[in-house]
Protein backbone atom coordinates (compact mmCIF):
# COMPACT_ATOMS: atom_id res chain seq x y z
CA UNK A 1 0.00 0.00 0.00
CA UNK A 2 3.11 2.67 0.67
CA UNK A 3 4.11 2.42 -2.66
CA UNK A 4 0.75 2.86 -4.01
CA UNK A 5 0.29 5.93 -1.56
CA UNK A 6 3.76 7.36 -3.22
CA UNK A 7 2.90 6.77 -6.68
CA UNK A 8 -0.56 8.64 -6.13
CA UNK A 9 1.14 11.43 -4.05
CA UNK A 10 -1.29 11.22 -0.81
CA UNK A 11 -0.58 9.91 2.64
CA UNK A 12 -1.17 6.89 4.15
CA UNK A 13 -3.75 7.97 6.07
CA UNK A 14 -5.84 10.10 3.73
CA UNK A 15 -6.11 6.68 2.47
CA UNK A 16 -7.44 4.44 5.39
CA UNK A 17 -9.22 7.67 5.74
CA UNK A 18 -11.25 7.26 2.66
CA UNK A 19 -11.38 3.62 3.27
CA UNK A 20 -13.59 3.25 6.33
CA UNK A 21 -15.69 6.53 4.64
CA UNK A 22 -19.44 5.98 4.62
CA UNK A 23 -21.61 7.18 2.27
CA UNK A 24 -23.54 10.70 4.22
CA UNK A 25 -27.44 10.78 3.75
CA UNK A 26 -27.09 12.84 0.45
CA UNK A 27 -24.94 10.66 -1.41
CA UNK A 28 -27.58 7.79 -0.55
CA UNK A 29 -30.41 9.84 -1.68
CA UNK A 30 -28.21 10.85 -4.76
CA UNK A 31 -28.16 7.31 -5.24
CA UNK A 32 -31.40 6.49 -5.31
CA UNK A 33 -32.40 9.12 -7.25
CA UNK A 34 -30.48 7.66 -10.15
CA UNK A 35 -31.69 4.05 -9.77
CA UNK A 36 -35.16 5.54 -10.26
CA UNK A 37 -34.41 7.90 -13.08
CA UNK A 38 -32.21 5.00 -14.62
CA UNK A 39 -35.24 2.64 -14.04
CA UNK A 40 -37.99 5.56 -15.57
CA UNK A 41 -36.02 5.90 -18.63
CA UNK A 42 -35.79 2.08 -19.30
CA UNK A 43 -39.03 1.87 -18.84
CA UNK A 44 -39.96 4.49 -21.61
CA UNK A 45 -37.24 2.88 -23.73
CA UNK A 46 -34.67 5.94 -23.61
CA UNK A 47 -37.62 8.05 -25.26
CA UNK A 48 -37.56 11.74 -24.77
CA UNK A 49 -40.90 12.79 -23.68
CA UNK A 50 -41.98 9.42 -23.68
CA UNK A 51 -44.75 8.81 -21.56
CA UNK A 52 -45.44 6.48 -18.20
CA UNK A 53 -48.02 4.00 -18.74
Amino acid sequence: MLTLCEIADIARSSYYKWLKNTPSTREMENRQLAQGMLALDEEVRGIYGGTVD
